[in-house]
C-alpha cells in the first residue's frame, strides 16, 4: 500500500510538470563571468543564446581579452594584452536539462611583453619591447546541465 502511494505522488508530480503553463524561453542572454578572473587570458565575455527546437540550441559569444597588472612589477616583467574573442556552440540537451555539445572558438590577441636581448657577441643586454600577434582556432566536446534558478528567468549552465 505504501509503494502505491509513492508511485501515485510521483506520477502527479510528473503530471503537475507536463501542465506548466510558464512560456518557454526561445532566446537568452549569456554572460561568462569567470573569464573575469582567469589567471591566463583575463576576458569580458556576453552573447546569445537561441533555442533551435526543444532538444538543440545554438549559443554566440564574443569578448574582450584585456591584462591586468598586479600592484608591484618591475620594468622587465610588464606584460600587456589586448584583442578579441569569439565563439560558436551548437548544444543538444537531453531530458532534465544534460546537455553535449560541440564549441568552436577562435582567439586573436596581442600580447606585449620586455625582453633582455644580447648585443655585440653579448657584451650586454637592452631591454626592448616584443609584441606577438597570436591567433587561436580552438574545436571542442563538451558536456554540462542547465537547469533554472527563478521561474526560467536566470538559467545557469
Amino acid at each position: 500500500m505504501r509503494y502505491l502511494f509513492i508511485l501515485l505522488f510521483f506520477g502527479s508530480i510528473r503530471f503537475a510538470h507536463a501542465q506548466d503553463s510558464i512560456p518557454d524561453w526561445k532566446c537568452a542572454i549569456t554572460c561568462k563571468p569567470w573569464g573575469l578572473i582567469n589567471p591566463v587570458l583575463p576576458n569580458i565575455t556576453a552573447g546569445v543564446m537561441f533555442k533551435l527546437s526543444e532538444h538543440l540550441l545554438l549559443e554566440l559569444q564574443g569578448g574582450y581579452i584585456y591584462s591586468y597588472m598586479p600592484a608591484e612589477y618591475t620594468l622587465y616583467e610588464k606584460e600587456k594584452q589586448h584583442g578579441f574573442k569569439t565563439n560558436l556552440e551548437f548544444k543538444y540537451v537531453f531530458e532534465d536539462g544534460y546537455y553535449t555539445s560541440l564549441q568552436v572558438f577562435y582567439n586573436r590577441y596581442t600580447k606585449e611583453k620586455n625582453e633582455f636581448f644580447g648585443r655585440n657577441a653579448l657584451t650586454y643586454q637592452e631591454l626592448i619591447s616584443v609584441e606577438k600577434q597570436i591567433n587561436t582556432y580552438v574545436g571542442h566536446l563538451k558536456a554540462g546541465v542547465i537547469f533554472p534558478i527563478i521561474d526560467r528567468k536566470l538559467i545557469f549552465d
